[in-house]
């Protein structure tokens, strides 16, 4: 069925949309920019729901200009992915990415905990949060016994064998001024970023 729509017309929103989606997942950002672009310029079918469809083009369209590393043009296309649907939850990881990246990390960590309240089983989420929790350079943001929560989160889910949540784990427990257990989640990220 994707074969037929992106063999569409060009005018066809929903086939340019089609057509980027399988560029993005090739890793052919720059195409796919062109033909995001090129599908918000167009207009939509009769009866289609008209802010799903846009805010799946801007957030294709903001992924693929961060992938190209265009953070400031592309955040913006999250931000209104999120503003047409709240529901579009890969986008907070996203967004969160891209503020981590401005040195934004209050939006940052407000983004990644958006998305770990959709999706709270899913390691690098919670490892990402839990390091802006635990090193933020804004005392305001740092907060060690939610990063502890979150990297114990994340070691358990994937069994302590994950080098990051590990490593996430070690910066919490010393944010939270627990050192003993900071060395020894530190030991055991080295371990299992070395397993041979």
């Amino acid at each position: 069925m994707v074969a037929t729509i992106v063999a569409g017309p060009a005018d066809n929103a929903n086939a340019q949309l089609a057509h980027a989606v399988r560029l993005v997942r090739e890793g052919r950002f720059a195409e796919a920019e062109s033909a995001l672009r090129r599908a918000l310029e167009l207009p939509l079918p009769h009866g289609q729901d008209d802010r799903q469809l846009k805010a799946q083009m801007h957030m294709y369209l903001g992924s693929s200009l961060s992938a190209q590393g265009k953070i400031a043009e592309g955040t913006p296309h999250l931000e209104r992915a999120l503003a047409l649907n709240p529901d579009l939850t890969e986008t907070y990881g996203l967004l969160g990415e891209n503020y981590l990246g401005a040195g934004r990390s209050a939006d940052a960590l407000r983004s990644f905990e958006h998305a770990i309240e959709k999706m709270p089983d899913l390691p690098p989420l919670l490892t990402r949060a839990a390091m802006v929790l635990a090193t933020s350079s804004r005392a305001e943001v740092r907060d060690g016994a939610k990063a502890v929560a979150y990297a114990e989160r994340a070691t358990k889910l994937t069994g302590g064998r994950d080098p990051n949540a590990m490593a996430a784990l070690a910066g919490a427990y010393a944010e939270a001024g627990q050192v003993d257990r900071a060395l020894a989640a530190g030991n055991q990220t080295m371990a299992a970023a070395d397993p041979g």
